[in-house]
C-alpha cells in the first residue's frame, strides 16, 4: 500500500503481479512511487485522476475506458480529480519487490537487467484510439497496445443466442478481467465449464481450447492481456485438449 492506492492481489508468481487497485487520493495527490523492475499494464474502470511522473513536472489525465503503460522504474503519483469511485486493475510484469514508495519526483530508477519492453516510459491509450483486433464468432477484440511478446486489449462479447466459435491463444498466456455482465466459459475435450461475472480475473494457459457465451441480458465484456508470441487467436472446429505450440 502507498498513501492514496489501496492494492488487492488476483494471482502472483516470480515474474507477474496481477491485482486490482483503489484509488483514495482525493484532498492531496497519492504518494510518489515506482514500480521497480515490474512493466505495469493498467486499465482505468471509473472516475478519472491524474498521473504526475518523471523529475520535469509531465502530468495526463486518464478517463475510465483509458488503458496505461508504465516502464520500468518511472516515478509517478495519482490523484482523482473528480467525486464519485475511481479504480483500476493491473497486470505488471518482472521479478522483485513490486512497489517503491520515494518521498519526491525524480528520473526514472534502473533497477536490473532486461530492454524496455516499449520506448515510451508511459503509454497511454484511449477508447477511441483502440484498433480492431482478431474476430471470431460471438467475441469482437480491439487491441490497445502489442509488440512481440504482449497483446494488450479489450472484447465485446456478443455470443448470446448460441455459444461464441471454439479457439484458442496458441503461444500466448492470457489474463483476462470481466469488466460487466456474466458469460460461461467452456473448455478442454471433457465438457467443463465455469460461470464469470463482472470482477472475476481469468486465467487462460497456452494452447486450453475454449468457448464463451453471454448469460444475461445487458453487455458483456473484457480487458485481456497476453504474453507470449506468434498468432494470439486461432479458431477450431470444435473442442478438444489443450494445444502445446511452444517451447516455454
Amino acid at each position: 500500500m502507498t498513501r492514496g492506492q489501496v492494492r488487492e492481489k488476483a494471482f502472483v508468481n516470480d515474474d507477474i503481479w496481477v491485482g486490482y487497485c483503489d484509488i483514495t487520493a482525493r484532498d492531496e495527490p497519492g504518494q510518489w512511487h515506482h514500480h521497480a523492475n515490474y512493466d505495469s499494464i493498467m486499465y482505468l474502470m471509473s472516475g478519472r485522476c491524474r498521473i504526475e511522473w518523471g523529475d520535469g513536472g509531465k502530468q495526463a489525465i486518464m478517463s475510465a475506458g483509458d488503458f496505461g503503460f508504465f516502464g520500468k522504474g518511472v516515478v509517478h503519483r495519482v490523484q482523482i480529480i473528480d467525486d464519485g469511485r475511481c479504480d483500476y486493475v493491473f497486470v505488471r510484469l518482472g521479478e522483485g519487490e513490486s512497489v517503491v514508495a520515494v518521498d519526491q519526483p525524480g528520473p526514472r530508477v534502473r533497477s536490473g537487467p532486461g530492454p524496455d519492453m516499449f520506448p515510451d516510459d508511459l503509454i497511454f491509450v484511449r477508447p477511441d484510439q483502440r484498433e480492431p483486433g482478431p474476430v471470431t464468432r460471438g467475441q469482437l477484440r480491439e487491441k490497445a497496445f502489442v509488440n512481440d511478446h504482449i497483446w494488450v486489449g479489450y472484447c465485446d462479447v456478443t455470443a448470446r443466442d448460441e455459444p461464441g466459435q471454439w479457439h484458442h491463444h496458441a503461444n500466448y498466456d492470457s489474463i483476462m478481467y470481466l469488466t460487466s455482465g456474466r458469460c460461461r466459459i467452456e473448455w478442454g475435450d471433457s465438457g467443463k465449464s465455469a460461470i464469470m461475472s463482472a470482477g472475476d480475473f481469468g486465467f487462460f494457459g497456452k494452447g486450453v481450447i475454449h468457448r464463451v457465451q453471454v448469460i444475461d441480458d445487458g453487455r458483456c465484456d473484457y480487458v485481456f492481456v497476453r504474453l507470449g508470441q506468434g498468432e494470439s487467436v486461432v479458431p477450431v472446429a470444435g473442442p478438444g485438449k489443450r494445444l502445446r505450440t511452444g517451447t516455454a
